[in-house]
C-alpha cells in the first residue's frame, strides 16, 4: 500500500507548486510528481519537505542530505501522480511536470564538525572539520561554509594532510571555503577561527554557519549538507538579584540584593544599571550607592576584571498581591556591548486569622446542651480586618449560629461562645464541627478561614413498650387496607400512640392514631391487630414501611418494619386471587428521635427482604396436594369421611382400623401469618376442604383477603 504525504514547494520568484510524494511502506524508495507550470527551468528551486526535512534541490540536480538522494528526470506527459483523469497533451497550458525519486544513500565521504559549547563574549571560537574518504576511489571534495552572524573570519584556513599542516588565504566575503583531493580511507582537518562580536543580549546561543560539501562519483554530483550545531556566548557581566523573603506578609521587613560580577579578563564599563520595585512593596532606610527615589534606582561605573559589586535595598510589604523587581544592566567593554535584564518575583499575602475552638467537653449524649467556645486572632500587625463573619457549622449538629465582628489593629483578640445542641445518632459516632469564615482587608481583598474540632456523641437508651409483630398492606379498587398486629412488652402508659405507612422512599402515605379505646384495649392485651385504610398508590406493588410511634418520657419512641402487600385481582373465573410478598420476619428496630422526626426510612437497619411472593405460597400447596394424592393411591379402595368439629379431624374407614383424632389448632390472627400456612397445609394434607378451611378460619377473626391467598 502507497502513502501519500503532501509537501510544500516554494520558490523564490514566491510561486507555489503542488506535489505529492508516494513512497513504499518502509518510506525510503518512492517518486515525487511535481506540478511547474509557469517555472523557469533554468533559475527555480524547489524545496522539499519530507518527514520534517527540508532538502533543497534544483532541477536536474543530485542533492545528498539526511542520507536521502534526490534524482530528477523530465517527463512532460506523465501525469500519473497528479490526476486520474487524462490530460491532453496537445494542449498548449500543459503544465511542466518531472519526476523525482527518493532512496536511502550513505554518502562517500563523511564529516565530523567540532566547536566549543560555550565562549565568553569577544572570545575567538576554534572550529574543526573532519573529512574522510570511505570509498572505493580517490575522491575531489569542496568544501564551502557561510561566516555566521556574531562573527567575524581572517580568511585563514589551515589545511592537516598526513601530518602535515598548510595554511591558505580564501575569500572573506562571507564565506570560507576548502577544494582538494582525498584519497580512500585518508582524512583531512579543516582548521579556522571565528571572532565573537556584536550586541548580545545576556547570554545567546548562536548558530554556526551552513557548511556543505559535494564531490563527484560515477560521473554524477553529490552535495552533503552538514548538520546544525550552535555555540553559547557568555556575558562577561554576572547580574543575580535576589529578595530574602519572597513569600511575605502584609507589614513584613525583607530585603531586596542585587550582585554585578565582572568574569572578563578586562575591566567593563556600567553605563546604566536600573532597578524597579513593583507596588505592593516600599523600600524602607537609606538605599546607600544607589541614585534615585522609590520606585526606581539606579547606578553606573567600572568593574575592573573579576571585581564584584552589592547592593541591598530594604522593603516593607505594603499591600497583597504578587510582584517583581526587574534589573536592567547596559554595559560596555573593548569594542563591544552588551544588555542583561533580571527578576526576582515576590508575593504578599494576608496572614490568615488564628481560630481557636474549646470544647468544654469531647463526649456528650444526644441531644445534650454544651459549649463552644471560640477565640479568634489578627495576626497581622497594624492591620484593621473589617466584616470578620464567624459560623459554627455541622450537618448534624443543631446550631447555625452566624457573628460579625471587627478585628482592630490594636485589639487583635476576639472571644466569645455558641451554645450547641449534640443531635440524635442511633450508634456512637464520632461528628466534626467547624468554625468557618471570611474577613476583609484594608484594600477589600476577601480571605477565608476555618478550623475543625471532633466531638463523640453517645446514644440515648430507649426502653421500648410495643412491638409489631407483623403487618399487611392489602390493595383494593379504591384503597388500602393496612392491617398491623402488636405486641404489648412491658406495661407502660404511653402518652400517644400512632401508626403511619410509608413507601419505599420513606414518605408517609397516611398516618393513623389509634382512639383512646384502641388505646385502653391494646394496653388491657398482650397481643392487639389494628387496621385502618389509606389511598391507594398508583401502579404499586411495592414494599411499604409500617411504623409506630409514642411518647414516653419525653422522647418519642419509633419502630418500623416492611409489610406484606396484597392486591386483590379480579380473575376470569370470577374467583378472587392474590400477590405479594412475605412479611419481614428477621427482628426489627426501635429507636427513638425528637418529635420533630426526620426522613426514618432512611434510617431502617434490616437484614434484605426476602421476597418469595405468593408463588411460594402456592407452589408449598401445589406441592402438599401432590403429597396427599400419593397417600391416597397407596391406600386405594379405602374411603374416609372427614368431620370439622372443635379443631379434630375424625375419620372412619371400611376396614377396621383403629380410629386417630388429629387435633389442628385455628391460629389466631393476632399472630404472625406463618401458622396461618402451616395450618391450611395441615388442613390440606388430611383432606378438608377448602370451603370448610375458609369457614373455619373466617369464624376465627380472620380476614377474607387474607385467606383467599394463602387457599389458593
Amino acid at each position: 500500500m502507497r502513502i501519500i504525504i503532501l509537501l510544500l514547494l516554494l520558490f523564490p520568484s514566491a510561486l507555489a507548486y503542488e506535489g505529492w510524494l508516494l513512497l513504499g511502506e518502509n518510506f525510503t524508495e518512492g517518486e515525487m510528481v511535481f506540478n511547474l507550470a509557469g517555472a523557469s527551468q533554468s533559475r527555480d528551486t524547489v524545496i522539499l519537505q519530507m518527514n520534517g526535512t527540508t532538502i533543497v534541490a534544483r532541477q536536474k540536480e543530485t542533492i545528498i542530505k539526511s542520507g536521502y538522494k534526490i534524482t530528477y528526470h523530465e517527463s512532460r506527459y506523465n501525469a500519473t501522480y497528479l490526476s486520474e483523469e487524462e490530460i491532453d497533451i496537445h494542449k498548449p497550458d500543459e503544465p511542466y511536470r518531472f519526476r523525482v525519486a527518493v532512496s536511502k544513500y550513505t554518502p562517500l565521504i563523511s564529516a565530523v564538525r567540532t566547536a566549543p559549547v560555550e565562549i565568553e563574549y569577544g572570545s575567538s571560537v576554534p572550529v574543526k572539520l573532519v573529512l574522510k574518504n570511505e570509498g572505493d576511489t580517490d575522491l575531489q571534495v569542496y568544501y564551502v561554509e557561510e561566516v555566521p552572524a556574531y562573527y567575524s573570519y581572517d580568511g585563514l584556513v589551515s589545511f592537516v594532510k598526513d601530518g602535515e599542516t598548510s595554511t591558505q588565504k580564501t575569500s572573506t566575503l562571507g564565506k570560507i571555503t576548502w577544494r582538494g583531493q582525498i584519497k580512500v580511507g585518508e582524512s583531512v582537518n579543516i582548521e579556522y577561527s571565528l571572532k565573537q562580536i556584536g550586541h548580545v543580549k545576556d547570554s545567546l546561543n548562536i548558530p554556526l554557519g551552513k557548511g556543505s560539501y559535494s564531490y563527484s562519483y560515477a560521473e554524477k554530483d553529490y552535495t552533503v549538507e552538514l548538520p546544525d550545531s550552535s555555540i553559547r556566548i557568555m556575558s562577561p557581566l554576572v547580574v543575580e538579584v535576589s529578595i530574602e523573603k519572597p513569600s511575605m506578609a502584609v507589614n513584613d521587613i525583607t530585603e531586596c540584593k542585587l550582585s554585578v560580577r565582572n568574569t572578563y579578563s578586562a575591566s567593563v564599563k556600567v553605563k546604566n544599571l536600573r532597578i524597579n520595585l513593583p507596588q505592593n512593596v516600599r523600600s524602607t532606610g537609606t538605599v546607600f550607592d544607589l541614585k534615585g527615589t522609590y520606585p526606581s534606582y539606579f547606578w553606573s561605573g567600572t568593574l575592573a576584571a573579576g571585581q564584584n559589586r552589592t547592593f541591598s535595598i530594604p522593603l516593607k510589604a505594603q499591600i497583597t498581591g504578587k510582584g517583581s523587581v526587574f534589573v536592567t544592566v547596559d554595559f560596555e567593554y573593548d569594542v563591544y556591548s552588551g544588555i542583561d535584564t533580571k527578576r526576582a518575583d515576590l508575593s504578599v499575602e494576608l496572614e490568615p486569622i488564628s481560630a481557636i475552638l474549646d470544647l468544654n467537653t469531647t463526649i456528650v449524649s444526644a441531644y445534650d446542651p454544651f459549649i463552644v467556645n471560640y477565640t479568634l486572632i489578627n495576626p497581622n500587625k497594624g492591620k484593621k480586618l473589617s466584616n470578620v463573619k464567624a459560623e459554627l457549622t455541622s450537618g448534624f449538629f443543631e446550631t447555625s449560629q452566624a457573628l460579625f465582628m471587627v478585628l482592630e489593629s490594636g485589639f487583635p483578640v476576639k472571644s466569645g461562645h455558641f451554645e450547641v445542641k449534640a443531635p440524635w445518632v442511633y450508634e456512637t459516632s464520632q461528628l466534626v464541627l467547624t468554625l468557618k469564615g471570611s474577613y476583609l482587608s484594608e484594600n477589600n481583598e476577601l480571605f477565608n478561614y476555618s478550623v475543625n474540632r471532633t466531638i463523640t456523641v453517645r446514644p440515648i437508651e430507649v426502653s421500648h413498650i410495643f412491638s409489631i409483630e407483623d403487618a399487611v398492606v392489602v390493595g383494593k379498587d379504591d384503597s388500602m387496607e393496612i392491617i398491623v398486629n402488636l405486641t404489648r412488652l412491658m406495661p407502660s402508659e404511653p402518652k400517644r400512640i400512632s401508626i403511619s405507612i410509608m413507601g419505599s422512599d420513606g414518605v408517609v402515605i397516611e398516618s393513623y392514631m389509634l382512639s383512646e379505646a384502641e388505646v385502653l384495649e391494646l394496653l388491657e392485651n398482650e397481643r392487639q391487630t389494628v387496621s385502618f385504610t389509606a389511598k391507594p398508590v398508583n401502579n404499586s406493588t411495592e414494599d411499604y414501611g409500617i411504623e409506630i410511634s409514642y411518647d414516653t418520657a419525653n422522647i418519642t419512641v419509633y419502630e418500623k418494619r416492611f409489610a406484606k402487600y396484597l392486591k386483590k385481582l379480579k380473575e376470569e373465573n370470577g374467583t378472587v386471587g392474590g400477590s405479594g410478598i412475605n412479611a419481614l420476619s428477621e427482628p426489627h428496630d426501635i429507636f427513638a428521635k425528637p418529635e420533630s422526626g426526620s426522613n426514618l426510612f432512611e434510617t431502617f437497619k434490616g437484614a434484605q427482604l426476602p421476597r418469595a411472593g405468593i408463588g411460594t405460597a402456592i407452589g408449598s400447596s401445589i406441592g402438599l396436594i401432590v403429597l396427599f394424592m400419593i397417600i391416597y393411591f397407596l391406600f386405594h379402595g379405602s374411603k374416609r369421611k372427614v368431620r370439622f368439629e372443635n379443631h379434630e379431624i375424625q375419620e372412619s374407614r371400611d376396614e377396621p382400623v383403629k380410629e386417630e383424632k388429629p387435633k389442628i389448632e385455628i391460629p389466631k390472627p393476632g399472630k404472625s401469618l406463618e401458622p396461618l400456612e402451616d395450618y391450611i397445609g395441615q388442613c390440606k394434607k388430611a383432606g378438608i376442604s377448602m370451603q370448610d378451611i375458609r369457614t373455619s378460619l373466617l369464624e376465627n377473626g380472620w380476614v377474607p383477603e387474607v385467606v383467599d391467598v394463602y387457599l389458593k
